[in-house]
């Protein structure tokens, strides 16, 4: 190939023309046009910040539209909520249910999926010149950030007119994000993984993986069927009322694993069938109870110590023979610089 000769590109996310992309994409983020943007979000922020949690769905919608989608042609009408979602998985609401408060940079491209719910002060660092997507059925803890901008490390350039880079952050469907999460710019999580509460994801994320730490790391990747399960292994109940909820505290709600199997004909023969192969080759969440033992600082011997208690054992024991040592060799002192004692003849 001659050097005037440009390679073809034959498809839009052909490898040649994403090489060619650049990552961190400048811009002038003090010019009046990107100031006056960045105004315009504040005031549609404050004004969503400012709405009730019970106000009406189409209000909601409209307010958040007001954010991601200024110069929308129409305002939406009729709005499903996400409560109805729940009842009906074949609906999806016009836009997330997001809880106050909520800060955006400029939300011109800021998309994320009507069925996603994202909790308070989650705070998206997004740019006009790359793309914030969060996809359907996701879920964002509280205390959340995605830092999507960024500044060139180089001083010269930093301190340019051109100050401000921007990078794109995708997140895909049925993902969970948990609090106090931060995202940074250049990041894709794959659909179906689990983000742990205080990571920093420098990284993209693997579909289905579960990750946490500074940064964050990939754990391990979660099975289709994956269950909760509580300390000891053993599954977790439901509830679907409040008065079920409240009862709880009584311990008059069995676990739903049970309860739905007692309901069903022959429900009760598989329950004697789960309990008797627990009970004879331990539980059945054996896999996910080691995975946390090994996770916990205290891990515990046969005798139900964790090692730090050992460790405080150990140091109490050598400081008590040490203070016995130490006071032995003061008597000892004591009784050599001593002058002998008078003689009965000598008096």
């Amino acid at each position: 190939m001659d050097a005037d000769t440009k390679p073809t590109i034959k498809d839009p996310t052909d490898t040649v023309e994403q090489d060619m992309m650049p990552r961190a994409i400048s811009f002038p983020a003090g010019n009046d046009d990107f100031r006056a943007a960045r105004n315009d979000c504040a005031r549609a922020c404050r004004r969503f910040n400012e709405t009730p949690e019970d106000a009406a769905p189409e209000i909601r919608c409209k307010r958040w539209l007001d954010i991601v989608s200024p110069n929308r042609a129409c305002t939406p009408t009729n709005t499903t909520t996400l409560d109805q979602t729940f009842r009906d998985p074949t609906l999806v609401p016009a836009a997330p249910f997001v809880k106050p408060p909520l800060h955006m940079d400029y939300g011109l491209r800021v998309r994320v999926g009507g069925s996603t719910f994202i909790n308070r002060y989650c705070m998206i660092m997004d740019t006009p010149v790359a793309d914030v997507v969060i996809g359907e059925r996701c879920n964002v803890g509280p205390h959340c950030a995605i830092l999507s901008v960024g500044h060139p490390v180089g001083v010269g350039e930093r301190t340019s007119k051109r100050a401000s880079t921007g990078r794109e952050v995708r997140v895909g469907d049925g993902v969970w994000i948990g609090a106090r999460v931060t995202i940074m710019g250049g990041v894709t999580i794959g659909d179906g993984a689990v983000i742990g509460a205080c990571s920093l994801v420098t990284r993209s994320i693997p579909p289905r993986a579960l990750a946490y730490g500074v940064p964050a790391e990939v754990v391990r990747i979660l099975d289709e069927d994956e269950k909760a399960v509580d300390e000891d292994g053993e599954a977790g109940g439901s509830v679907e009322t409040l008065e079920e909820a409240l009862r709880l505290r009584s311990r008059e709600v069995t676990p739903a694993s049970s309860s739905s199997s007692s309901s069903n004909s022959g429900g009760g023969e598989k329950a004697a069938k789960s309990s008797a192969a627990r009970s004879s080759s331990g539980s059945i969440y054996e896999r996910p109870r080691r995975d946390r033992s090994q996770q916990h600082l205290g891990i515990r011997d046969s005798h139900g110590l964790t090692r730090a208690e050992i460790l405080a054992l150990v140091a109490l024991a050598v400081s008590f023979m040490g203070c016995f040592f130490f006071g032995a060799m003061l008597v000892m002192t004591r009784f050599e610089t001593d002058s002998p004692l008078p003689r009965v003849r000598d008096l």
